[in-house]
C-alpha cells in the first residue's frame, strides 16, 4: 500500500474547505465534496477513498485530544504549568481549530481527562491509520474470496466449453489427416478400390473366377516384364 506523505496529505485537504468546514457553502453538497477527495485521491492513486477518510478523520480526532489537553491545561492553575502537544502535525491541523474548538468546549473537564489518559496509553496518528489500513485490506480480501466464490460455478462452465472446443479441434485435425492419407495414395490404389463396390456385388463363385483372372493377367504382364526389361512401367 502506498505511503502518504502525511503534511501534503493534510495540506490538501485544508485546500479544500468543502470537506473540512461546516461554514463552507458547499459543504453539505455531496457531489462538491465527493469531487473534492476523488482530486485528492489523484494525488495517492495507490490508496482508496475509503482509506483517505479514514486517514483524514484519525488526523482529526488525534488534533481534538489535542487540543482538549491544552484546554484543560490553560484552564487551571494561571500558575501552572501549561501543556504544549509535542505531536509534529499539531501547527499544521490548526487551520481546524475553529471548527473543533465548540465541541470540545461541550465536553465536561472528567471526560477530557480520560481523554488525555487515553492519548497516554494510545498509539499516534500513523500508528492508527495503520491499523485501519490493515482493517481495510483484510475486508477487502474477504470481499475478494466471496466473489471468488461466486464465479466458481461460471468457471466450471467455461472451462467445460474450452474442453469441448479442444475435442473438437482434435478431431477436425484427426478428420483432416485422414483425407490427407486417403489423398496420397497411388492412382492404382483409387482404381481398385473404384472396383470394390462392384465386386461385392457378385456371387461369391463370380468372385473366384475373377480373383483368378485377376492373377491370370497379373502374372501374364508381370511375366512380360521379365521378358522385356524396357517395358514401360509408368
Amino acid at each position: 500500500m502506498q505511503k502518504i506523505d502525511t503534511e501534503t496529505f493534510i495540506t490538501e485537504i485544508r485546500n479544500r474547505p468543502p470537506i473540512w468546514c461546516s461554514t463552507n457553502a458547499q459543504y453539505k453538497n455531496k457531489n462538491v465534496v465527493r469531487k473534492k477527495w476523488d482530486e485528492i485521491w489523484k494525488l495517492f492513486p495507490g490508496l482508496k477513498v475509503a482509506d483517505l477518510k479514514k486517514k483524514w478523520k484519525n488526523l482529526r480526532d488525534h488534533y481534538r485530544k489535542e487540543l482538549k489537553r491544552c484546554s484543560v491545561s490553560g484552564s487551571g492553575d494561571p500558575d501552572g504549568d501549561r501543556y504544549e502537544s509535542s505531536w509534529k502535525y499539531f501547527d499544521n491541523m490548526s487551520f481546524t481549530k475553529d471548527e473543533l474548538m465548540p465541541v470540545i468546549c461541550e465536553v465536561n473537564v472528567k471526560q477530557e481527562e480520560q481523554d488525555s489518559e487515553d492519548d497516554n496509553n494510545s498509539a499516534s496518528a500513523e500508528e492508527e491509520y495503520t491499523e485501519t489500513s490493515v482493517e481495510c485490506k483484510r475486508e477487502s480480501n474477504t470481499e475478494q474470496i466471496v466473489n471468488e466464490r461466486k464465479r466458481t460455478a461460471q468457471d466450471l462452465r467455461q472451462e467445460y466449453l474450452e474442453i469441448e472446443k479442444k475435442k473438437l479441434k482434435l478431431l477436425e485435425n484427426e478428420s483432416q489427416r485422414n483425407r490427407t492419407d486417403e489423398f496420397s495414395k497411388s492412382q492404382d490404389y483409387h482404381f481398385l478400390m473404384s472396383l470394390l463396390p462392384e465386386i461385392e456385388k457378385l456371387p461369391l463363385v463370380n468372385k473366384f473366377r475373377l480373383r483368378n483372372r485377376f492373377n491370370d493377367v497379373l502374372l501374364e504382364e508381370l511375366h512380360s516384364i521379365v521378358i522385356s526389361p524396357n517395358y514401360p512401367t509408368d
